[in-house]
């Protein structure tokens, strides 16, 4: 092969190393975007109705206590109790889902980190890449199991408060 034909392929091979650099960059700067993102998602939306469910059955409870009514509020104590423990729980659990989706994406961007690394260094250090790749697994998932136990908590929450007036009132 001439001179010229290896100056080519080995600009050629430069250029495709700078284009995966610049991809595995772009990567990195979406990893850190979704960091900063798992720290103020929807989880919000799920905290606040949640929190509202522990509100309404605090001022059912202040209500029982001021009023001599006929209805038998005690029958249904424990449905109030059901949905404050269940409202709670979700918002504890929910708390905790936004940990592992920290780490998880903390982890994302180690990854990408070292992908730069290997492309800048020509250094190869797959053992590293697979633990990472193991570690952003597992808090992913993590993450997935933790959200919808709360999704499903706060579910339980409005339907026991739900049953609580419709029984009730």
């Amino acid at each position: 092969m001439s001179k010229s034909k290896k100056k080519i392929k080995k600009e050629k091979a430069q250029s495709q190393k700078i284009q995966k650099l610049n991809d595995w960059n772009i990567h990195l700067a979406g990893a850190k975007d979704k960091q900063f993102y798992s720290i103020r998602r929807i989880d919000i939306l799920l905290i606040t109705i949640s929190g509202a469910c522990v509100y309404i059955v605090f001022e059912f409870l202040k209500f029982m206590n001021t009023t001599k009514s006929i209805i038998d509020f005690q029958f249904n104590i424990n449905l109030l109790k059901a949905c404050a423990i269940s409202s709670v729980a979700a918002i504890a659990i929910n708390f905790i889902s936004q940990i592992f989706g920290y780490h998880a994406n903390k982890v994302e961007v180690q990854y990408s980190r070292e992908i730069i690394n290997q492309l800048e260094d020509h250094v190869s250090d797959k053992c590293k890449l697979n633990i990472l790749d193991k570690k952003s697994i597992i808090f992913n998932r993590l993450t997935d199991v933790s959200n919808i136990i709360s999704a499903i908590l706060m579910g339980i929450g409005i339907v026991v408060l739900v049953i609580y007036n419709l029984l009730t009132f």
